[in-house]
């Protein structure tokens, strides 16, 4: 009798490690894309920072849909999260700090929803790319969908088992072919003046991904 019962708590046991054992099938999470925030930060401002003074200032930004976007602060707040002293440009020093930021933060792909509208209607058809800065190497790759039928779409980015836009500098290209023909203004495809930082604590990133296109 002992011998049995001894027999069947060793059974229990072993069942119990098959079942913890087991959770090892599941997923990896993402991994943290292989970003270097120096190298990444100084190839920004010899691309961006025309006059040569060391800040990308708020023209220089315009060529870079992605920083003009993260430099907006959030409603109520006096900067945002890469505008650390608040002056409304950027250094090098900050565009490194705020890289070196994300890989310390907690999100690594975001799965939020894009949205689209054309003149205040849902833009169905649309092929929608979140394409990554060119200073931050290829350790992030570019990731597109097609709006659905009340314009929304969700990209899946590069990694199968954690579909979402990795964090990043993205610019945004909408595009609509019809015909054989561009149906979207150049300025929001070829010559796209749409940017999004993605982070745990972009200011964009807090609410649904949306982009409000008008034909004129």
């Amino acid at each position: 009798m002992l011998r049995f019962r001894a027999s069947l708590l060793w059974g229990i046991v072993l069942l119990l490690v098959a079942g913890v054992c087991g959770c090892s099938r599941r997923p990896r999470p993402p991994k943290w894309p292989k970003l270097k925030p120096a190298e990444a930060a100084r190839k920004a401002m010899e691309q961006y920072d025309a006059n040569r003074d060391g800040k990308l200032d708020a023209e220089e930004l315009k060529q870079s849909p992605p920083l003009a976007d993260a430099i907006i602060p959030l409603e109520g707040e006096d900067r945002s999260p890469i505008d650390a002293d608040g002056d409304g440009e950027l250094t090098e020093k900050e565009i490194r700090q705020r890289m070196a930021a994300w890989l310390r933060g907690h999100m690594v792909v975001c799965t939020q929803s894009t949205a689209v509208t054309l003149d205040g209607k849902d833009l169905e058809g649309a092929t929608v790319t979140y394409d990554p800065e060119e200073f931050l190497g290829p350790a992030v790759q570019p990731t597109s969908d097609v709006t659905g039928q009340h314009g929304y779409c969700y990209p899946p980015g590069q990694d199968e088992n954690h579909p979402g836009i990795y964090i990043g500098l993205y610019r945004v290209r909408i595009s609509k072919i019809v015909d054989g023909e561009e149906t979207i203004p150049e300025r929001y495809n070829t010559q796209t003046i749409l940017g999004k930082e993605i982070a745990d604590d972009a200011p964009s990133t807090h609410r649904l991904l949306e982009y409000r296109l008008t034909s004129d």
